[in-house]
Formats: structure tokens, C-alpha cells, sequence
């Protein structure tokens, strides 16, 4: 014969006991579930930090980028060694597709060239520089000595070339905080410029 179940305090005490032990049980299942997800997130932030910290690539300064050495090409086809101002000019201006380079980008050219000609020539081993100093001056719109993002974007359209589909993949930019304005604005110098360029392939 069944013998009928009865609520004395001691069963509804046992049955107290046992929710509360089944609550905590998911609680705690709920908290290591909350402590993997925050785990998970930090590794997730360090590796892109980490990925971040290498999209600078260190400048190779013995091979230039190709665009370079491609007008080099042709402002020197018979390998004689040097360029002259008038041939720099002409020969940037169409490699830029304008009909004649501004007047601020002229003014640092022939500062450039008087700087470093040989004999009225410039010679090929400042030609990678003398080129990223031409085109900073050149996509530097609003001509304030530095280049805000929009501005280095229309630079790096200019330099890189397009992968196999014949789309310009444009690389992640990263650069130091501290060349931030107050008003969030980033200011890129000639000389993280340069690093930059002649990073490129």
C-alpha cells in the first residue's frame, strides 16, 4: 500500500534547500558564462592592438615604392643618371594627370632640387624622396603643412596599386595619438609621411 506524502516542515524545508541549491547552480553557470564572454572580449581587444601595432611596416629605404621607380623610368630612359627641374616637372605633372603642378608644389620642388642636384641633375638615389615630398605637397588641399585622413587617403589612391581583380585595396592607416588636435582632427607630418611611403611596395 502507497503511503501518502505529506508536507511536513521538514520536506518543504528539503524542497527550499534543494531550489536554492538548484538556483545558485545556475547562477554560477550564469557567472562563468559572463566571465568567459569578458575573457574572450579582452583577448579578442589585445590581439587587434597587437594586429594594430603591426600595420606600420618598417620603410625600406634602399627599394622605393614601384609607382616610383616606374616614373624614374621614364624621366631617365637611357639610364644616365639624373633629371633636370624642367623634365620634373613635366614628368609629375603628367604622372598626377593635371596639366601643370600648383604653385606650392613647384616652390618645394625647386627648393628640393636645388638642394640635392648634381651638376643640374637630380640623382636617382634622392628621387624616392624628393617623390613623396611632391605628392605630399600635392594632396595637401588646404595647404597647411600636414595631412588630414581624407587627404592621405587621396595619396595612398594615388600610390597603391590594384590587386588581381583590379580593385584598390586600401590599407588600415594607424598612427599615434598624439597627432590628434583638441577637436579630434589628425594632422599627419611630412616626416610619418615619408615612413609611410616608403613602406609601400
Amino acid at each position: 500500500m502507497r503511503r501518502a506524502q505529506h508536507n511536513f516542515p521538514g520536506n518543504r524545508g528539503k524542497e527550499a534547500v534543494h531550489s536554492i541549491y538548484r538556483r545558485a547552480q545556475t547562477a554560477h553557470l550564469a557567472f562563468a558564462a559572463l566571465d568567459f564572454l569578458l575573457s574572450l572580449t579582452h583577448t579578442m581587444a589585445d590581439e587587434a592592438t597587437a594586429a594594430m601595432a603591426t600595420l606600420e611596416v618598417a620603410p625600406d629605404h634602399k627599394l622605393p615604392p614601384a609607382r616610383v621607380r616606374a616614373l624614374w623610368k621614364k624621366l631617365d630612359p637611357d639610364g644616365a643618371g639624373g633629371v633636370t627641374l624642367e623634365a620634373l616637372e613635366a614628368g609629375f605633372a603628367k604622372d598626377f594627370k593635371v596639366d601643370k603642378m600648383g604653385p606650392t608644389v613647384l616652390e618645394a620642388m625647386k627648393g628640393n632640387f636645388e638642394k640635392h642636384s648634381v651638376d643640374g641633375k637630380l640623382p636617382r638615389k634622392v628621387f624616392s624622396r624628393f617623390y613623396c615630398e611632391v605628392l605630399f605637397y600635392h594632396t595637401d588641399a588646404d595647404k597647411n603643412g600636414t595631412l588630414e585622413l581624407a587627404e592621405f587617403q587621396n595619396a595612398l589612391k594615388h600610390m597603391v596599386k590594384p590587386n588581381a581583380e583590379g580593385v584598390v585595396v586600401m590599407p588600415i592607416i594607424a598612427y599615434p595619438p598624439d597627432l590628434k588636435d583638441d577637436k579630434g582632427e589628425v594632422h599627419l607630418p611630412l616626416p610619418w609621411f615619408w615612413g609611410n611611403f616608403s613602406a609601400l611596395d
